[in-house]
């Protein structure tokens, strides 16, 4: 079973749109380009936690490499569009030193509010704990409120980020996300 047949292969918006859920691959790079590209400057800032305008091609070949196992990115592609225009991507990273992996989350801002990022970030989230991933984590500015209401409506924890007064901590232990609906 491949790992997108794993994870579900699609997930549904709040307005009834069918929507294909895959792991992201090394020839993803312009999607990956485009898709951080056309996010409004606020989403993009919200995401990095910087200004960016053009990413490098490391840092998106970064972004595209993937083991499935110590680091996943799941995108969402738009079910109409030939090329397979990203509308969302959800990745986490593995901390060996601690049993946890941090995550990340981008919904293109045409898409937000549409129950996309909750049901990407539970697809990440199960595919976390199938690797033995047992904690996942993430930092969140302070007053990005859509996001800090999407990881509360997960069931996450979110406190004050130690040393960091503009960023949030969420965390969740993945047994109690399974129990989350």
């Amino acid at each position: 079973m491949t790992t997108a047949e794993a994870l579900g292969a699609s997930i549904t918006t709040s307005d009834g749109i069918p929507l294909r859920v895959r792991p992201i691959a090394a020839d993803d790079g312009e999607r990956e380009r485009h898709f951080i590209k056309s996010l409004s400057a606020e989403s993009r800032y919200n995401r990095l936690m910087y200004q960016l305008r053009e990413p490098s091609s490391g840092f998106v070949r970064q972004l595209t490499t993937i083991d499935h196992v110590n680091t996943m990115a799941l995108v969402v592609v738009d079910p109409i569009d030939a090329c397979e225009r990203f509308i969302a991507v959800a990745r986490y990273a593995r901390d060996p030193r601690i049993d946890a992996a941090e995550f990340a989350l981008t919904v293109a801002d045409a898409w937000q509010r549409r129950r996309i990022g909750s049901q990407l970030a539970r697809a990440l989230f199960r595919h976390a704990a199938s690797q033995g991933i047992s904690r996942i984590y993430g930092y969140i500015l302070a007053n990005n409120d859509g996001m800090l209401s999407l990881v509360r409506a997960l069931g996450m924890t979110i406190r004050a980020a130690p040393n960091e007064p503009q960023l949030m901590l969420a965390s969740i232990e993945l047994t109690a996300a399974k129990q989350h609906p």
